[in-house]
């Protein structure tokens, strides 16, 4: 008899044993989990959810339940299929000093049951066994958490030897175990091929890993429904020096029910918890493929981590650029647009970028490049990325202070031997003073807080207006409204640099809509230019301005050719959808040469300028050899959170599209991206439930990234949720949308029932905070939730949503059901439409 048959006879006469240890692992978590509120729900929808399997479909494994579930009818089912794989593979191994296997996609740890098994009957039977490492790699720190503290605890309370093995885990996606050294080493991947894949990828994928790492043995393991994949992975692989070892279907060791398993379901199913059916260890085939190294690699280790996708990582000189990035980062001497959507690297390339440019020049100190964004957090962060990527012995950093004598946000970078700075990194709204010289007017009086001010300012020209022209309020509601006015004055009166009445009677407003209606050198336009004159007299009687004037002001200085015109040999863009015609004739009044300018972001969270915001077209002198590159794939953005907001996305386009921009970058869901769950829908009746419900949420889904999932993020500014949460121990902020374009974290909750402050682009705002995540999203709302939000719940993926509890459940459905009155601006005076003669003009 051979070993190998010794050890299987063996390992045969455990089936009761594996039996029990599964049930009692499943008993152990029930006990410490039933008085949990939300447990027995939880655990109610992850055993529905495993039906998916059943039936083809991809389970997406995010409920803390899951591990509990699943192993109650599959992970009996999952050892047994690579029990004889595995007897194989180590008997013959037998003599190696060392083996190292790496578990892409390991789940509740079948794999490590099937190497346990293996070698206590190796031990048991007097045969040799190599020392043995595992890598357990999942996405899902749930499944992880039930193999670590319960499956592989009651396996190895049995089995001692198994202890032997020593074992690692990791949370994260199954392409980027963490840096280490290893040799012979072993990479499988069982159940990885899910039906979301692309074959084409996964193909790649494991050529990749071929490649760069050669591993002594590659395991493509699957069901046998899938073998055409795994024969087209192996395929492609064995031309990278790997020998095929041809596909075999796993010969089951066990068949029949798990009565010890089975007799504990329907002691649950007493306790009203949804299990049906008996567990069986019959598996419904598993196709396997081993490739062997043709050339030995004994003794050399693996130099590098497995990782060939962008991480979440906010420290720059550790991001890996991908190719495309790396394409999209050279200096090309050509003015250059990069679009795509969040989190696909756009700063990445940015600062990818601006080292090129330094380092082909070798640190030359007559550079002068200017990074600028409208964001001003994003712009410490730029700063910081650029210092890490830099030769720190060549340059100096320096810094201005603001009003309180504080250390600035943005930053300058000097060459050694340069009496300049030759790289500036600064906010948008600063260069008018900074750069161009402008004597900074007050943006506001008395202390009052910025926006609560202008918008006083403009309510004062309104009730002005109406009084000189006896407006009815209620007929021109949609004219008069202080938003509209605001946005108007940025997207039309300084975004297209009308000065006068008489230009605005006449302008086509490009991309601001049809709502309210504003014909050419109809009445109603000179009512709104009447309007942001009187806005404008108030802020001088008051000696006042607002950071558009000042923008207004900081161009005309440089139409001068005074204000920095000409300053900057290169200059780059973040944030380009905050952009409108004025800006960029800064940014080309501000350069050289035209050719040095490049502008990057996402059209589709254009919260500022909405549709109006453009991109340069072939036709702009200035811009008349530019080069567009589109990024693609969100790699910050969670798999199953892309998935969720696709359609959101799409909405997006098709409105930016039908204003006659066909440049927003849809969502598309990147397998490669971080770890993280759906989106997770909560609903309570008070604020006090919400916050407790938000608690119970954050420590359940710390365990994604528990070094980073530290602190909580509410959108949009949510002062009244923050202090609740607050109460309950949890470190926790507010935060407005426009304040965190760029910028990204661990844990987002958006506050549904908190209104955005516009009309027009409620879905870019939304979009914006939902894009903000790495790794947990959750969806938040009382009964008062706005209903500006209902059409876009309506519009978020429901297989792709968490709900936390039955109400949570109950309101999201009722939500996405039941119809629900728009919101609607009156608009009573079309039979006011028609032209006007122009007055005697006036000036703005």
């Amino acid at each position: 008899m051979t070993e190998q048959q010794v050890v299987k006879n063996w390992i045969l006469s455990q089936k009761n044993t594996l039996d029990e240890i599964i049930a009692k692992a499943a008993a152990d978590y029930h006990s410490k989990h039933s008085l949990k509120r939300y447990y027995k729900f939880d655990a109610d929808r992850t055993l529905s959810e495993l039906y998916l399997l059943n039936r083809g479909q991809d389970l997406c494994y995010d409920r803390p339940s899951i591990g509990f579930s699943y192993s109650l009818w599959y992970h009996g089912k999952r050892v047994n299929g690579l029990i004889d794989f595995f007897i194989q593979l180590i008997v013959e191994s037998k003599n190696d000093d060392r083996i190292e296997i790496f578990d892409l996609g390991a789940g509740t740890g079948a794999l490590q049951w099937a190497v346990g098994i293996v070698l206590e009957g190796m031990v048991a039977n007097g045969i040799d066994v190599p020392e043995i490492r595992i890598v357990n790699i999942d996405s899902s720190p749930f499944m992880l958490d039930y193999n670590i503290n319960y499956l592989w605890k009651h396996f190895t309370n049995t089995y001692t030897n198994a202890k032997n093995i020593n074992i690692d885990y990791q949370v994260n996606s199954w392409t980027n175990p963490d840096e280490s050294e290893f040799n012979n080493v072993w990479l499988c991947a069982s159940y990885l091929f899910d039906h979301s894949e692309s074959q084409q990828l996964i193909a790649q994928v494991f050529n990749d890993l071929a490649q760069q790492y050669q591993p002594q043995k590659i395991l493509l393991l699957s069901a046998n429904s899938k073998s055409a994949l795994v024969d087209s992975v192996g395929t492609l692989i064995s031309a990278s020096g790997y020998q095929n070892r041809g596909g075999s279907v796993s010969r089951e060791l066990f068949t029949g029910y798990l009565p010890t398993v089975n007799q504990f379901r329907n002691s649950l199913k007493e306790e009203g918890f949804g299990f049906t059916g008996n567990a069986k260890w019959d598996i419904d085939t598993w196709y396997g493929k081993v490739l062997t190294l043709q050339q030995s690699r004994l003794g050399i280790a693996f130099p590098n981590r497995l990782a060939i996708y962008q991480t979440a990582e906010r420290t720059r000189n550790q991001i890996r650029p991908t190719p495309e990035q790396i394409k999209a980062s050279e200096d090309t001497k050509r003015p250059t647009i990069i679009l795509g959507p969040a989190g696909c690297g756009k700063s990445v390339v940015l600062t990818g970028k601006i080292e090129n440019i330094v380092k082909n020049n070798n640190y030359d100190i007559e550079l002068n490049i200017l990074l600028t964004t409208f964001n001003k957090d994003l712009v410490e962060y730029l700063g910081d990325w650029i210092e890490s990527i830099l030769d720190a012995s060549r340059f100096t950093r320096s810094f201005d202070t603001d009003f309180k004598n504080e250390k600035s946000k943005y930053s300058y970078f000097t060459f050694k031997g340069s009496t300049h700075p030759n790289i500036t990194v600064m906010h948008f709204d600063v260069l008018p003073t900074k750069v161009g010289g402008v004597i900074a007017r007050d943006i506001n009086t008395a202390g009052v807080y910025y926006d609560k001010y202008h918008r006083q300012m403009m309510k004062k020209a309104v009730d002005k207006c109406v009084k000189e022209f006896e407006l009815d309020r209620k007929k021109y509601s949609s004219i008069l409204d202080l938003d509209f006015l605001q946005e108007e004055h940025h997207r039309v009166f300084y975004g297209l640099q009308c000065r006068s009445i008489n230009e605005y009677l006449s302008v086509s407003r490009e991309g601001r809509g049809a709502s309210p209606r504003l014909i050419l050198n109809g009445q109603r336009r000179r009512y709104v230019a009447h309007c942001i004159k009187n806005y404008i007299d108030f802020l001088r009687a008051d000696r006042c301005e607002s950071f558009i004037i000042r923008r207004e002001r900081f161009l005309k200085k440089l139409q001068k050719n005074e204000g920095g015109a000409g300053t900057y040999t290169h200059l780059l863009v973040d944030e380009l959808q905050d952009c409108c015609k004025a800006d960029y004739d800064i940014f080309y009044s501000l350069l050289k040469v035209n050719d040095n300018l490049t502008v990057t972001g996402d059209l589709a969270q254009a919260i500022n300028i909405g549709t109006t915001a453009r991109i340069p077209r072939p036709q702009n002198q200035q811009m008349s050899s530019f080069q567009k590159i589109q990024l693609a794939g969100s790699f910050r953005l969670p798999f199953r959170v892309s998935q969720c907001i696709k359609e959101l996305s799409l909405n997006i386009k098709e409105k930016f599209s039908n204003s006659g921009n066909a440049d927003v970058s849809e969502i598309i869901p990147y397998k490669g991206a971080p770890p993280g769950a759906r989106p997770i829908f909560v609903q309570a009746n008070t604020e006090e439930a919400l916050a407790s419900k938000i608690s119970e949420i954050y420590h359940e889904y710390k365990h994604y990234d528990a070094e980073r999932i530290q602190h909580i993020s509410i959108f949009e500014n949510s002062k009244s949720l923050k202090e609740t949460i607050s109460e309950l121990g949890l470190s926790v902020s507010s935060n407005y949308v426009q304040k965190a374009k760029g910028m990204e974290m661990s844990f987002v909750v958006w506050d549904t029932n908190v209104s955005v402050d516009t009309q027009n682009e409620v879905n870019e705002f939304i979009y914006t905070a939902l894009t903000r995540t790495t790794n947990i999203l959750v969806l938040a709302c009382t009964l008062r939730m706005s209903n500006k939000y209902f059409d876009i719940f309506k519009m978020l993926d429901q297989d792709r949503i968490i709900y936390w509890d039955e109400d949570s459940e109950k309101i999201f459905q009722s939500i996405c059901k039941k119809t629900f009155p728009a919101e609607t601006d009156e608009d009573e005076d079309d039979e006011e439409l028609e032209s006007i003669i122009p007055e005697e003009d006036e000036h703005i």
